[in-house]
């Protein structure tokens, strides 16, 4: 005969998953002899010889392969053999074996060495999705994501799957020799209750692709992964019951993880919202969701990476539990640090603006008050309003352009311009990169590249801010403009007095040259300096959104303006400004590239 087949995937995953799920044991108990079962998580990390180590009488694994069909009539009642639709391991056979890890939605046939003692096999594996693939011709070996400790009958779980359940036939295993009637026997589906990890044959002629009366589904995969840089995932919830279904959410702490895999740093803060609902939960306590008769609802699960507290590529990991009527899906969550590196542009609105007096402190009977450590007087600051630590603020905000660069190192440089586009001499994912000259661009490629510039830095500023990049953190650089320099506010073109020149236009030899005398900063022009300070937010400010803490940062911009305005032998006298910036990652590139 020869077998149409259907695939039925209430996920639309593919079975073997190469992101790392969040971590869960399971235990399965097994008999002498043949016993079937059907994992709900994903084991393939490591074989099934590392996995059995510890239980020497599991002698042979079996694997349904409801995808592969090799024409032959199938029986349940009679040992498996080699075939398209099994695939085998033995132990200690390797050029016998035509599988070697153990794979999540799979049944899966179990010997145990006759007469040995039964054992409870446990199996520590990645969290993932339910998937069922099943044959049209009706034979499928397969389980359900059962609750596990009130595990429901077959009547009632499997009431709305679309099976006639009372003239289907479905076989359980028991161990022991496989007998017709015996060993797999025929359950009553009124009865008999479903085992969660256990796997039953099931000869339907039709099959609705029901794993239970909610259905799951993860957005890009069967595990929800937020990797390095995403903040938000969503899963569908899809009631398939003809009745009103009450599902509750809750997190769980991952298992151990096993040896040989990455270590976790802690639990993935998340929240969860459904569609309809206005706030969002952090699971703090379990969240209930009530879905109508045959309805769906899309739930966003939010990460804050802020919370991440960690080095790049440190791993946090739990596990996301789904229950409803007598239904249990574990879903694992998983996030990474990500590294910070890249091109960052910012905003500023400047919001306060003043002069500052540094000033002898005094107390209330007018004595200089000195520093009991180094016996100086101390120093304070006034502002133009009279009032120590008030900046007046300005009738009308004005805003100010930042870029920052952060390289592999976390040191991050203030830049007046930056060219992205494709570089010389580069292709293939190398191609784009970010440099501060242009000549350092693919000519040919000139017109897809772009500049970026800052207008209130001079050109070619390059100024580092040191490291700490992130919340909490201040960044400090010092832009200094010479007296000389072509930026300097006081130089003018065509004004005398403003040239640095002196007013007969003297000259003297320099290297046998006829050089014009140039003026010391202090006469016509003042040097300038510029202090700038980016004071990140330790947390995001409300509304920030789910990306403040990875790709959108926050916090308080600061300037001390010195040359401008009361100019001291010291330079403590200045004009600060102050005000909000907002910093976002437009560029994953991590180095500047310089021209050739």
């Amino acid at each position: 005969m020869k077998f149409a087949f259907l695939k039925i995937s209430i996920l639309n995953l593919i079975m073997v998953t190469t992101a790392m799920g969040e971590w869960k044991s399971e235990s399965f108990t097994l008999n002498a002899g043949w016993n079937a079962i059907y994992p709900l998580v994903d084991a393939s990390y490591t074989t099934i010889d590392e996995l059995t180590v510890a239980h020497p009488d599991i002698v042979e694994v079996w694997r349904w392969q409801p995808d592969r069909v090799d024409g032959r009539d199938l029986d349940p009642t009679l040992p498996p053999v080699t075939g398209a639709e099994w695939a085998i391991w033995r132990r200690g056979l390797p050029a016998e074996s035509s599988f070697v890890r153990l794979q999540a939605n799979r049944g899966y046939l179990v010997r145990l060495r006759d007469g040995a003692t039964p054992l409870n096999f446990s199996l520590v594996g990645q969290a993932v999705a339910p998937d069922l693939t099943f044959r049209s011709d009706g034979l499928n070996l397969v389980g359900f994501p059962v609750v596990e400790q009130s595990a429901p009958r077959f009547i009632q779980y499997l009431s709305t799957s679309g099976i006639p359940l009372l003239t289907t036939t479905i076989l359980q295993y028991n161990g022991g020799d496989l007998v017709d009637g015996i060993n797999p026997r025929r359950v009553n589906p009124t009865a008999t209750r479903v085992n969660r990890g256990r796997a039953y044959w099931i000869r339907a002629e039709q099959f609705s692709g029901f794993y239970g009366p909610l259905a799951v589904n993860v957005d890009g995969g069967n595990i929800i992964d937020f990797g390095e840089s995403s903040q938000s995932e969503q899963i569908t919830l899809t009631n398939l019951a003809d009745r009103e279904l009450t599902v509750t959410l809750r997190s769980a702490v991952s298992a151990a993880v096993p040896a040989g895999q990455p270590a976790l740093t802690g639990a993935v803060p998340v929240s969860v919202r459904p569609s309809f609902a206005l706030e969002a939960s952090d699971l703090a306590s379990p969240l209930t969701v009530t879905l109508p008769a045959n309805s769906r609802v899309v739930v966003e699960i939010s990460l804050d990476r802020s919370a991440l507290a960690g080095s790049p590529d440190d791993r946090f990991g739990s596990l996301l539990v789904l229950e409803t009527e007598g239904e249990e899906v574990s879903i694992g969550m998983v996030a990474e640090v990500g590294s910070l590196s890249g091109l960052w542009l910012g905003d500023v609105q400047i919001t306060h603006v003043g002069s500052v007096r540094r000033t002898f402190l005094r107390d209330a009977e007018g004595n200089t008050v000195f520093d009991s450590d180094t016996g100086a007087p101390t120093l304070t600051e006034d502002f133009t309003t009279g009032t120590s630590g008030a900046l007046p603020q300005v009738a009308r905000p004005y805003p100010l352009r930042l870029i920052v660069h952060l390289n592999t190192a976390q040191q991050a440089t203030l830049l007046s311009h930056i060219f992205t586009g494709i570089l010389a001499g580069e292709s293939g994912v190398n191609a784009l990169g970010l440099t501060l000259d242009e000549a350092a661009l693919d000519p040919s490629h000139l017109n897809s590249a772009s500049r970026l510039s800052v207008a209130h830095l001079p050109i070619d500023t390059v100024e580092s801010l040191g490291s700490g990049f992130g919340p909490a953190a201040t960044l400090n650089a010092t832009v200094t403009t010479a007296h000389d320099s072509p930026a300097n506010p006081f130089i003018h073109t065509y004004h005398p007095d403003h040239d640095n020149l002196t007013a007969r236009y003297e000259t003297q030899i320099i290297n046998g040259v006829e050089t014009l005398v140039q003026l010391p900063a202090g006469l016509e022009s003042f040097t300038i300096t510029r202090k700038m300070s980016l004071i990140f937010d330790a947390e995001a400010p409300e509304g920030a959104g789910s990306d403040w803490g990875s790709t959108f940062f926050t916090g308080t911009f600061r300037e001390d303006v010195g040359g401008l305005y009361r100019v001291t032998n010291d330079n403590s006298n200045a004009i600060r400004t102050e005000g909000r910036f907002a910093l976002r990652r437009v560029s994953t590139i991590p180095e500047l590239t310089e021209a050739p």
